[in-house]
Parts: structure tokens; C-alpha cells; sequence
């Protein structure tokens, strides 16, 4: 019975009183995501097959947020990568910026002379940054730009 119990709080987030289903392999980034931001998290997150490049989405209807989809195969895919867990994190911290901070995508650049490259200057960047060493190198930035949007990325 307790074993019963202890998985049915584990695959459930508890807000308000209101019981939110998250697939139990979201839970640590959803975990890091609100001590991070200090944000609650009451949106429920699924694997569902996406299509084209997309790999993840946050569904909003009437303006508040309603689920997020992650596409299963990326995110299996992500496990065998270097630097999977940073992926994972990164595209779940960018869903949750839209669902839960109520963030919009985010196209600025910053210019690195070192790299001579241009990096996104946010994790809400429209296309998911956590496949290179961006958000590993500038994951702190990252995080404190979702909490203050157009915060420039500086070296």
C-alpha cells in the first residue's frame, strides 16, 4: 500500500488543492524548474508524437495555459546525447517559459568576440538551443532571462 501511494504522489504534482498529471519522467526538471524560478507548476506535461521539426509545445486556450507535448522520440533520442539532460532541461525550462511564465519566443542575439559566433540571448529563442554547448555555457543566464525577459547575455 505505501508503495501504491508514494507512486501515485510521485506522477502527481499537487497545487493549490488541484492534482496536476505529469508523466513521471518530467518530474526532476519540472522539480528544478520551481526552485529556480520559485514558479508553481500546474500544468500537466505528456509525451505526444510531434510533427515536422517541433519537439515540444505549450497549449494555451483562452490565454492560460492548458499542457504541454513533448515529442517521445526526441526526448528518448536526447537520453543517448552527451548532453542529454541539459536538452531535456532546456526544452522543458522553454515550454514551461511559455506555459507557466507566460513567456513569447525571443529572437535577440549577443555577439561573443571569443567565439566569434553569435549566441541566442534566451532560452525562449524559437528554436530549441539545449543541442549544442549554448545552455550548458550560459545556463545561469539563461534561467535569470526567464525571469527578467530581455535581460543581454554578457561575458
Amino acid at each position: 500500500m505505501n508503495k501504491a501511494i508514494a507512486f501515485f504522489i510521485s506522477i502527481t504534482m499537487v497545487s493549490c488543492g488541484k492534482g496536476v498529471y505529469t508523466n513521471q519522467e518530467f518530474l526532476s526538471y519540472v522539480q528544478r524548474f520551481q526552485e529556480k524560478t520559485k514558479a508553481t507548476v500546474n500544468v500537466p506535461i505528456t509525451f505526444k508524437k510531434q510533427e515536422g521539426f517541433v519537439v515540444g509545445v505549450c497549449y494555451r486556450i483562452d490565454g492560460k495555459p492548458d499542457s504541454i507535448e513533448i515529442d517521445p522520440d526526441f526526448w528518448n533520442e536526447s537520453k543517448t546525447k552527451e548532453k542529454g539532460d541539459e536538452i531535456r532541461e532546456a526544452l522543458l525550462f522553454h515550454e514551461l517559459g511559455h506555459c507557466v511564465l507566460n513567456q513569447d519566443h525571443r529572437e535577440e542575439m549577443t555577439y561573443h568576440p571569443l567565439f566569434n559566433y553569435a549566441f541566442p540571448n534566451s532560452l525562449m529563442y524559437p528554436y530549441l538551443i539545449g543541442g549544442t554547448d549554448f545552455y550548458s555555457l550560459f545556463k545561469e543566464h539563461y534561467v535569470e532571462e526567464l525571469l527578467t525577459p530581455g535581460k543581454r547575455l554578457t561575458f
